[in-house]
């Protein structure tokens, strides 16, 4: 996705400048999948209300 930025300045006036995001869509299994690889023992996932993506967290010791 490229996004496109407009700023205004009262000295320099108006400028525009783009930023390209790439965006990834994991499966759950995935995401454990790169915590573990980054070393976090635990995983958790919680809820976070009907229609909404939820939340993974792990703590790393």
């Amino acid at each position: 996705m490229t996004v496109h930025y407009l700023v205004a300045d009262p000295e320099s006036g108006i400028s525009h400048f783009t930023d390209l995001h790439i965006l990834s869509l994991l499966t759950r299994h995935e995401y454990e999948t790169a915590f573990a690889g980054a070393g976090v023992a635990s995983v958790e996932f919680l809820e976070t209300g009907r229609g909404r993506p939820g939340l993974l967290i792990g703590i790393k010791s």
